[in-house]
């Protein structure tokens, strides 16, 4: 039973307290208080925790106001600010009932970190067997609630606007669906001005929250631009070698969520099976109405063609929720649909007319806007893929010989084409699109070899970290998007098993190998589902910052997960390492405030950072804060950053990444 602690005559209190109005009431002032760093308290989410990162907008002034409290009556009284003075993005709100209609009993703040993190805030209130989560699109934050109370919290809304430079915008905003129950007092709206919030007061008992208000920042704090991308947290394996069987064979997996997901296509049972990367498994199944579709992921979208209906439809990725359905604007075949996993669009689609760009706001077809388009080199079918910030894609003929080197570029709205004759097999662009990496070594930008001699008879692909990248030799049979034919790669004299190795991107220097995977000397089996096999870049999925392995097998029925640390591999093999772990910035907006904390780890310690290279303004301190104010008319393309990371051991690493103006 709900416990309420609650005298009778908080009624009369309830009635002349809870009316819509502004944060405080009439004639009281908004009390503020210095909240210094070491008193704010959050917890880190834990592996187990089912939703998204956000990308942060940590406040960088310390003063904040409370606004008034709606419910509670006279429980005690709490506090739960962001860590490092983050923004609310969310809630967990825990339902339960009273006298039949749903009430409030539980809430978890959900903030955005310094890093761009998740950071789950206090529980307050012990009831979470029905947990609702209400949480930010991404760029935006919680800005007001309106809430209705009588002996306690029965419900609210929630209202969330954009992030625009220090403030929150009261013109570009959304409120989300009303949870839990409608009882109570009238309805009672708490902020809403645009100030950001960057934390939640109110009030609990030792079972129930009763009482709910806002943390806001106080006048002239300012809020910085939206972090990195943030990788995935560390995976929930159960014990270091977990096999997770498949509902049926998959005929295709993509990433999204900036490396967060994997989504596989079961055509027979016309579902998208979602692999949450944190969680080790299979967490959701979006039901499709055929199985003739294309689909890709960003960062944020899942966006779903399908071709015998001549429909794209756009879905928000964390919730599965369907956002827009619209005509496709093209009349003939679609061979392929592409998507950088950490970007925010344009997808690329290839049609038999060339290559489109989908935009992912209208999902509207646009042309590649170019001085001199290659009108022969992008057409016929096509294997293609993209970098993960989406700036990037690369194609090659696979029924043709040579296949040919094909990378499109974006610089803003224009692209840029380029050819090279050679046939390296598969092209997979690196991160930011500086590398392509095939099975038959690597290429720079200029579709020039790259260290060729160390990968000589080395299938090479990315990793999901800009900092890595795998190459796959030794005895084992993997195939080759190329020719459409399984590569059998057994160099006698050489290695005697499959192995994987891990290198680093900057300089290519080998960090690790490792063997044992005998599902990746498995024999091919015939077309599956009467498609073919899956290329060496969608059966092997190293996520390094959450310490797994995903390989997938040639049956295709199966995921192998293996815990792979890859510090503590180091470490066990006493090797100096130094490397970056944090995911740099794709993007920004003119206007905006971007900022990156650079996280490094390094056996020696005595990390430096140096900027060598960025757009005027752009700041970097010694211990690895990036900052840039982007000026408000700054055009739309995309500019290059180089970073120096040293450490005491002499060590010296080279960090770079390109950030796209849109």
């Amino acid at each position: 039973m709900r416990n309420l602690s609650l005298a009778v005559v908080s009624l009369a209190l309830f009635a002349l307290a809870a009316r819509a109005e502004d944060p405080t009431p009439p004639g009281t002032a908004a009390k503020t208080t210095q909240a210094k760093t070491a008193e704010v308290a959050g917890k880190a989410a834990a592996p187990g925790d089912k939703p998204a990162p956000l990308p942060g907008c940590p406040v960088e002034a310390h003063a904040t106001q409370e606004t008034r409290i709606v419910g509670g009556g006279i429980d005690p009284q709490f506090r739960d600010a962001a860590p490092d003075i983050g923004l609310l993005v969310g809630l967990d709100v825990g339902l339960g009932k009273w006298a039949n209609a749903d009430v409030v009993c539980a809430i978890r703040p959900i903030f955005s970190g310094t890093k761009g993190e998740e950071v789950l805030g206090q529980q307050h209130g012990t009831d979470t067997s029905r947990v609702v989560r209400v949480k930010a699109r991404q760029g935006y934050a919680v800005a007001a609630i309106t809430a209705k109370a009588a002996l306690a919290l029965d419900g609210f809304s929630v209202t969330f606007m954009h992030i625009d430079k220090d403030r929150l915008n009261p013109k570009d905003a959304y409120e989300s669906e009303w949870i839990g129950g409608k009882n109570g007092g009238p309805e009672t709206r708490l902020g809403g001005d645009g100030t950001p919030v960057i934390g939640i007061i109110g009030k609990e008992n030792s079972k129930d929250c009763t009482g709910l208000g806002l943390l806001r920042a106080a006048a002239g704090a300012k809020a910085a631009g939206p972090a990195a991308n943030p990788p995935p947290g560390v995976a929930a394996l159960e014990k270091d070698l977990v096999t997770r069987n498949l509902p049926e064979p998959i005929d295709d997996v993509v990433a999204g969520g900036a490396g967060r997901y994997l989504l596989f296509h079961l055509p027979k049972l016309r579902k998208l099976a979602v692999f949450d990367v944190t969680q080790a498994k299979i967490t959701r199944y979006l039901p499709l109405t055929s199985d003739e579709i294309l689909y890709a992921a960003g960062r944020e979208k899942l966006v779903v063609l399908v071709r015998d209906q001549g429909v794209v439809q756009r879905y928000d990725l964390a919730t599965l929720q369907k956002e827009l359905t619209v005509s496709l604007q093209e009349t003939g075949p679609v061979d392929s649909l592409t998507l950088g996993y950490a970007s925010a669009g344009p997808a690329l689609l290839m049609a038999g007319n060339g290559p489109r760009f989908l935009d992912l706001a209208k999902l509207s077809l646009t042309d590649p806007k170019s001085d001199a388009p290659d009108s022969n080199g992008w057409r016929g079918p096509l294997e293609v893929r993209a970098s993960a910030d989406g700036g990037t894609f690369a194609a090659w003929a696979p029924r043709s010989s040579p296949g040919g080197i094909r990378i499109l570029t974006l610089d803003g709205d224009a692209a840029q084409f380029r050819y090279g004759g050679a046939a390296p097999g598969a092209l997979l662009p690196s991160f930011d699109g500086n590398l392509l990496f095939t099975g038959a070594g690597i290429y720079s930008a200029d579709l020039k070899p790259v260290s060729p001699e160390p990968f000589r008879g080395v299938a090479c692909f990315p990793s999901y970290h800009p900092a890595y990248f795998l190459g796959f030799s030794g005895q084992g049979q993997i195939y080759s998007p190329y020719n459409r034919q399984v590569r059998t790669y057994n160099n006698p004299g050489r290695e005697e098993k499959a192995k994987l190795s891990l290198y680093t991107t900057g300089d290519r220097r080998l960090l690790v190998s490792f063997t044992d995977f005998a599902e990746l000397n498995e024999p091919p089996e015939a077309p599956i589902n009467g498609s073919e096999p899956l290329s060496i870049d969608k059966r092997i999925h190293f996520f390094p910052t959450a310490n797994l392995l995903a390989t997938v097998p040639a049956a295709r029925d199966r995921l192998v997960l293996r815990r792979l640390d890859v510090t503590a591999a180091l470490e066990k093999a006493g090797i100096d390492y130094l490397y970056v772990t944090s995911l740099p910035p794709v993007a920004a907006s003119p206007g905006s405030a971007l900022s990156y904390a650079i996280a490094v780890q390094s056996r020696r310690g005595g990390v430096h950072c140096t900027l060598d290279s960025g757009p005027d303004g752009m700041t970097l301190s010694d211990d690895g804060k990036l900052k840039w104010s982007v000026p408000a008319g700054e055009p739309a393309g995309r500019q290059g950053v180089i970073i120096t990371i040293k450490d005491a051991s002499g060590q010296e690493i080279l960090h770079a990444f390109n950030i796209a103006i849109r």
